[in-house]
């Protein structure tokens, strides 16, 4: 999986009206030059950030399968 296709598989779930209803956000930024492999689960691991209307930060980690599922974890950095 290149890093479009993690960008894409990324803005396709972040885009759901469920996800955008529990967390609007105006815009999303993704470390893809950051994003961690793991051979053992065959997932990649992608930092994001979603930035509020209001300039609020609230930081996820992206879990993207080889096969496009995504997945958010909340980051423990403040």
């Amino acid at each position: 999986m290149n890093t479009s296709e993690l960008e894409a598989s990324i803005n396709s779930y972040l885009k759901r009206p469920s996800f955008m209803r529990r967390y609007p956000f105006q815009s999303v930024e993704m470390d893809l030059m950051d994003a961690d492999y793991n051979d053992l689960i065959p997932v990649w691991t992608v930092p994001i950030r979603l930035i509020g209307q209001n300039g609020s930060v609230t930081r996820f980690w992206a879990m993207v399968s080889c096969g496009g599922g995504v997945e958010l974890s909340r980051d423990a950095e403040p």
